[in-house]
């Protein structure tokens, strides 16, 4: 058996190896003609490595395109075999763990999940793509928090421009990140609206990093923000307009006018308070000024500020005033005199008896009159009229004061009352006709 077996191998065994051989190249020239070895990419998402241990222990930002997180990868092997490959099973990865702060490139390195590598092969891939990446160092800035308050509060309220008790919390801003973004922020602002305010309050709003030219850089720009919002205490006040009264008592001394024109440089004020505390008060009144010590024109200056501060204990303030004083003024006039002579016709005789006769001897009377210059220039002899009351008077030369009518409003006699001289004399009867004696 055998030597039959072995006899059945070496009997023509030249022809039977050139058969197999040529069995073999038929085969191979089949597989590659039908099914040949060919070359096909596949997009294949990089897996990026030790990014976060890379940022953290070295404190620093590594920043890059992410559109670099996507390759084409190369892979050989047969057709058919192609067909079903998936991307899945090529591991693309990027590692950063020893990357420095600068520009860099890191290498894709590339592998065939376990079970793959047998069939297919990786071609012309390995050290061809990088990944640009910039590294910069982290800083923290603390910046001031800047506020910015819009809008106006209800009529009857107001918000100081320069007010002291206008805060922000918190008012500093803390910014962690790559330094070069970090540096680009100018000032963290806050902008809050007041429109329609009737009290104090907290108004809140979005906390916004400005570059140097005013631009929002945005917030996810940096690693922390310490808050995204803030509040801002706007203090607002009520307003009240109120009255400045004088206060002018008494009479100017003999020989002096108050003209009755006191001025003031401004007769009301606006104030600013508590809705409490302007409610207490509806107006300013100034000093008492006695006439009695007056003998020239007056002019004084009063310190409203001053005058709220004892009014209202500090409590309410003037409110964007044309003046933080108030002038006073009033005329007061010296009387002048002047001397005038009263014709005799122009005195009235009244009072007298049948029995008497009176006549004044004199063409005129002298008369001393008081009153402002130009009251004094107005005064018409021709206007005044003189009366003399002679009922009680008896025969001979008697002095008699003498009323004067016609002065104009605010000219009087001067001195003591004007005296004129009379002369009575009895009536002579006529012969035979008896005379009633007068009772004595």
């Amino acid at each position: 058996m055998k030597k039959e077996i072995l006899e059945f191998f070496t009997r023509n065994w030249i022809w039977k190896l050139i058969a197999i051989v040529c069995a073999t190249l038929a085969w191979f020239l089949y597989i590659n003609l039908e099914d040949p070895i060919i070359k096909r990419a596949f997009t294949v998402k990089v897996e990026i490595l030790n990014e976060q241990e890379a940022e953290s222990n070295n404190d620093q930002t590594i920043e890059y395109d992410p559109s670099d997180f996507t390759v084409a990868v190369w892979v050989r092997g047969r057709r058919s075999e192609l067909d079903d490959f998936k991307s899945s099973y090529i591991t693309a990865t990027a590692d950063f763990k020893n990357i420095q702060p600068g520009k860099s490139q890191v290498n894709i390195q590339y592998s065939l999940n376990a079970g793959k590598a047998g069939t297919f092969e990786l071609v012309d891939n390995q050290n061809v793509h990088t990944i640009e990446v910039k590294v910069e160092s982290n800083i923290t800035v603390n910046l001031p928090l800047e506020y910015e308050i819009e809008g106006t509060p209800a009529e009857g309220y107001v918000r100081l421009e320069d007010d002291s008790t206008v805060y922000a919390s918190p008012d500093v801003i803390s910014i962690y990140g790559a330094e070069s973004k970090v540096n680009a922020v100018e000032t963290a602002k806050v902008i809050v609206n007041i429109d329609g305010a009737t009290a104090s309050m907290p108004a809140k709003g979005e906390v916004l990093l400005l570059d140097k030219d005013g631009n929002t850089i945005p917030r996810d720009s940096f690693k922390l923000v310490s808050a995204n919002l803030a509040s801002v205490y706007v203090s607002i006040y009520k307003t009240k307009t109120i009255s400045i009264i004088s206060n002018i008592t008494g009479d100017t001394p003999d020989g002096y006018v108050y003209m009755n024109d006191a001025g003031l440089s401004q007769k009301q004020v606006t104030v600013y308070g508590s809705e409490v505390d302007v409610a207490k008060i509806d107006r300013i009144v100034l000093p008492e000024v006695k006439l009695d010590t007056c003998t020239s024109n007056f002019e004084q200056e009063y310190d409203l500020e001053a005058m709220l501060e004892e009014a209202t204990e500090g409590t309410v303030h003037l409110y964007n005033p044309e003046s933080t004083t108030v002038k006073l003024t009033f005329t007061v006039k010296k009387k002048e005199v002047a001397n005038l002579t009263l014709p005799r016709d122009q005195i009235e005789i009244v009072g007298l008896s049948s029995l008497y006769e009176a006549s004044i001897p004199a063409d005129s009377v002298n008369i001393s009159i008081t009153g402002l210059q130009e009251d004094l220039e107005a005064v018409e002899v021709a206007d005044l009229k003189g009366k003399i009351d002679v009922s009680a008077l008896l025969e001979g030369l008697q002095s008699v004061k003498l009323e004067v009518t016609g002065l104009p409003e605010g000219v009087t006699i001067y001195g003591s009352e004007p005296v004129v001289s009379v002369q009575m004399s009895l009536i002579q009867p006529e012969t035979g006709s008896s005379v009633p004696i007068p009772d004595l």
